[in-house]
């Protein structure tokens, strides 16, 4: 029993449930837009001195956002694109059911009738954020535009989904925070595939995948002048590196067949094979044999490898004469 009442006394739960249930009881779709208290009271004196007061009941307000959208979309069509933005924050603010309303109050029709009038609304209001070079907000429009796409049939809401995803797609190709040309593209490929015939969008996504490729070639670029100059390596001459000529390997590697071991010291040894096999190297590219491309990459990589071997070869014979040196006379293995 007192367990019980310790959980229910527990004041950071009662803060808890408190602020859930003033989440469900308050409206989110503008506090979205409008973050600060400031801005969202200085939005609704402007609404209510307007005259677009919203009014009671659910088809009234359905009827007062759409009356407002079409406002918005006439002093856009003028250029008036602040007068436009409050217009369409207004039909938001017109159709900005609470949670509570929403689950207890509204049938499932009503809510889809809710979508399909809220999705042009943040439409356009993506489009005006776009003009007024506001390209945080003309993403999170597009964004919020999307949750009620996603309640409507996927045929009804095709065309909105690739205008919405079309203006996102612009905004995250300008700069600012939500800039991302990779994000820019994905959403102008979803949008190219729910409109194929429209040419705007394809030559958009054309761009768009120009400036991702020389964004990741710029960004090699510079990762890689970061890693020679970290290891001492930064390039004197502007000049390209030449491509090695594989056509000094050829297929007669005889000059590792044998190795004869004279008995001497090693570095009269290393010195001996070294000057042998440059000689004998010489020799081969004076009398070069003309491969082809598969034949001269296959020598190349062969030659490497049989290289590699020669070099162990060497060092093991280095260990046995150390050996040698240090076994005492008289002694059998």
């Amino acid at each position: 029993m007192s367990e019980v009442k310790a959980k229910t006394l527990d004041p950071e739960a009662g803060r808890e449930e408190f602020r859930l249930l003033r989440a469900k009881a308050s409206e989110q779709w503008l506090r979205h837009f409008c973050q600060e208290d400031r801005e969202y009271r200085e939005l609704l004196i402007w609404i209510d001195q307007e005259g677009f007061s919203r009014p009671e009941g659910f088809e009234a307000r359905i009827a007062h956002a759409d009356m407002m959208r079409e406002k918005g979309s006439a002093w856009h069509k003028k250029g008036d694109y602040r007068r436009a933005l409050h217009l369409f924050l207004g039909a938001v603010h017109a159709l900005d059911f609470t949670a509570n309303e929403q689950e207890h109050d509204l049938t499932q029709e009503q809510r889809l009738q809710m979508a399909r009038s809220m999705l042009p609304v943040l439409t356009n209001l993506s489009m005006t954020f776009l003009c007024r070079g506001d390209h945080y907000h003309a993403v999170k429009a597009a964004s919020l535009g999307l949750k009620p796409a996603d309640k409507l049939p996927a045929e009804e809401a095709a065309v909105f989904r690739a205008k919405l995803l079309y203006r996102r797609g612009l905004a995250r190709g300008e700069k600012g925070p939500e800039h991302s040309f990779e994000d820019a593209r994905s959403d102008l490929l979803e949008a190219a595939k729910l409109m194929p015939q429209d040419k705007e969008i394809r030559s958009c996504l054309e761009r768009c995948t120009e400036f991702v490729k020389k964004e990741k070639r710029e960004y090699r670029e510079k990762f890689h002048a970061k890693w020679e100059k970290a290891n001492g390596k930064a390039k004197t001459d502007s000049a390209p590196a030449k491509p090695q000529d594989l056509r000094k390997y050829t297929s007669d590697y005889s000059r590792f067949a044998e190795v004869h071991d004279s008995g001497d010291d090693e570095a009269s040894d290393d010195a001996a094979g070294s000057h042998e096999a440059k000689t004998r190297l010489e020799e081969e590219v004076k009398q070069e044999v003309k491969l082809g491309p598969a034949a001269e990459t296959f020598c190349y990589v062969v030659g490497t490898s049989l290289r590699q071997v020669r070099l162990c070869y060497l060092r093991l014979r280095r260990v046995r004469l150390c050996c040698r040196r240090l076994k005492p006379h008289g002694k059998s293995e």
